[in-house]
């Protein structure tokens, strides 16, 4: 489906495009700078959650991270 694997690089492809358009005709794929936008958005959103999740549940944390 894809022809590259780069995350943001992949939902700007005119392959990803093409196939998206073949899903559902009046899907529009944001451009790159609007997905880097949600992006930031999102993470902030979500960090803010689990810290608070985390400060209010959590006794003990142990987080791992696979790069």
């Amino acid at each position: 489906m894809l022809i590259i694997n780069q995350p943001l690089s992949a939902v700007t492809n005119d392959a990803y495009k093409e196939k998206m358009a073949e899903f559902h005709s009046s899907f529009i794929v944001p451009e790159e700078k609007k997905i880097r936008i949600m992006i930031i958005k999102n993470y902030k959103y979500n960090r803010q959650n689990l810290q608070n999740l985390l400060t209010q549940t959590a006794e003990n944390i142990s987080l791992t991270i696979d790069f």
